[in-house]
């Protein structure tokens, strides 16, 4: 269980005890104490058996209490760490339903995809994906069209974007034939 959340709670609670860490470990009889200070920093990792004898044997700790604020601390993390991943998962499930022709899915993933606050470049994939699913993608508009151009060559090195390349790739039915060659080179 290597987890800074679980160290910071136990730090936490044994400040609110008043107790060191030699007494919060009964003087290594738990667990040592180099080993406990670890745990705190989040640098070592404690084992369920070892975390619920620390708990017990001490007055005043409500076990209870202690695993409903670890969850509360990991509730944020883990929303963080969704907003985090968030795109990323959307990005997988639109290409998912893009194999699987599902522009149900695809409808749905961009609308969920346009409420994200940046990643340009997914909005526009997802634009592109709806689109060849429906049939419509040669009636997407300039604006779309120039969009798509804009965020595909942000920057010089354009062919090692990962982002920008997808965008490439998905897009190359829209894209002026006659610059075709210019860009692949």
């Amino acid at each position: 269980m290597k987890n800074k959340s679980i160290g910071a709670e136990l730090k936490r609670l044994r400040k609110s005890l008043g107790l060191m860490q030699a007494e919060m470990t009964l003087d290594g009889k738990i667990i040592s104490v180099g080993q406990y200070s670890k745990v705190e920093n989040g640098i070592h990792e404690i084992g369920v058996d070892t975390l619920l004898e620390l708990l017990t044997v001490h007055d005043g700790i409500n076990i209870k209490d202690f695993f409903l604020d670890l969850e509360k601390d990991y509730s944020k993390t883990m929303k963080k760490a969704n907003k985090d991943y968030a795109s990323e998962i959307l990005s997988e499930k639109l290409m998912f339903a893009f194999y699987r022709n599902d522009l149900s899915e695809a409808k749905k993933l961009k609308k969920k995809i346009n409420g994200l606050k940046e990643n340009n470049e997914l909005k526009l994939r997802a634009t592109i994906t709806v689109a060849i699913l429906s049939g419509t993608i040669l009636d997407l508009d300039e604006k779309t069209k120039e969009d798509i151009s804009k965020n595909m060559f942000i920057n010089d090195n354009w062919t090692r974007e990962r982002d920008s390349l997808r965008l490439f790739s998905n897009s190359m039915i829209i894209i002026d034939r006659n610059i075709l060659p210019t860009l692949i080179k």
